[in-house]
């Protein structure tokens, strides 16, 4: 498999499991992600513990209550042997208790890097940056124009 081929499966299969994650679809996001599968959340917002698809699988059950419409695309990516680098869009209407805030009826959207490595096809590990700045002004704030800067 050349380089760009090697790079066009493991993008796809990001997106699979993104998609997987926009449409609540738990058992083909675990299948993404190899049995001992880790993720870092570079801002420390998000840490799950353990590893593997349960932990993650969890995590994603959790947003999607707050937010059941939540949706993650990629916008951008890139990628050199294992590893793949994508900017990401998260999006979701705050319906439910997330991060302390109680449900506001907002729609947020942010921006977020993703670095992936793989093993065997699979996602082995996962290190994540969002605008958790972002999301938290637009979940908190009562002027909604304050929070689409």
């Amino acid at each position: 498999m050349t380089e760009q081929n090697r790079t066009e499966a493991h993008l796809a299969v990001v997106r699979k499991a993104l998609d997987a994650i926009s449409r609540g679809d738990f058992p083909t996001l675990a299948s993404t992600v190899t049995p001992d599968f880790a993720r870092q959340d570079l801002g420390e917002t998000f840490v799950l513990e353990g590893s593997g698809a349960d932990p993650l699988v969890q995590f994603i059950g959790t947003v999607r209550t707050a937010m059941p419409d939540f949706t993650m695309r990629v916008v951008d990516g890139f990628g050199d042997d294992d590893r793949v680098a994508v900017q990401i869009r998260l999006a979701g209407t705050h319906l439910g208790e997330f991060l302390g805030s109680p449900p506001s009826g907002r729609r947020i959207e942010i921006n977020g890097i993703s670095l992936y490595r793989f093993r065997d096809g699979l996602i082995c590990e996962n290190r994540q940056l969002l605008d958790v700045a972002r999301m938290t002004r637009e979940l908190t704030t009562t002027d909604r124009a304050a929070g689409a800067a």
